[in-house]
């Protein structure tokens, strides 16, 4: 198959813009790149390999498109996704096989968690993430915390919502609070 490389605007060489596609979710152009035999690059966007770059934009049907032709799946895609509270893609991620607690220096949970995407964190929590795993003691955010150590850091304080009502750090702490946590 070819490989279509990418300009560093996203703008790929070939003429075909499937990038461009996948930012905008056009998942019927994905699919007829993906069945002419056009395959992306890594795209220079400074988000990494393209399963990722999808997630970031929360694609579930282009996730999937993407790893059923071959795409490799990236630990970091599910950490994106959850990140940004797309849960229909951290879905689609975990159903592939995506590590629920990779990678464990910041994981999808703690993401989640810190941006107060309540519903996310639910899914991951149905997943088995590991409520007791700890941030890096060097990183940038909430060193050595827990997801829920950051959720109690964050309060019981309402920030904004999107459309779904599915952003409230009340609502993260509350489901972390009530979840058992796990004995090693």
């Amino acid at each position: 198959m070819d490989r279509v490389d990418v300009d560093d605007d996203g703008a790929e060489r070939s003429g075909v813009d499937l990038t461009g596609a996948i930012r905008n979710g056009d998942s019927d152009a994905v699919r007829t790149a993906i069945e002419s035999g056009v395959r992306p690059l890594e795209p220079r966007t400074g988000i990494g390999p393209v399963v990722r770059w999808a997630a970031e934009w929360g694609q579930s049907e282009i996730v999937q498109m993407l790893l059923e032709s071959g795409e490799p799946l990236d630990e970091y895609a599910l950490l994106t996704a959850a990140g940004h509270g797309h849960t229909s893609t951290v879905r689609v991620l975990l159903d592939a096989g995506a590590g629920v607690d990779a990678p464990e220096d910041w994981t999808p949970l703690m993401a989640a968690a810190q941006a107060g995407w309540h519903e996310t964190v639910t899914v991951l929590l149905e997943a088995g993430a590991d409520v007791s795993l700890r941030s890096s003691d060097d990183g940038p955010w909430y060193p050595g915390m827990t997801a829920l150590d950051i959720a109690r850091s964050l309060g019981a304080r309402e920030r904004w919502h999107d459309e779904s009502g599915n952003r409230s750090d009340a609502q993260v702490l509350a489901v972390l609070e009530g979840y058992p946590r796990k004995t090693k």
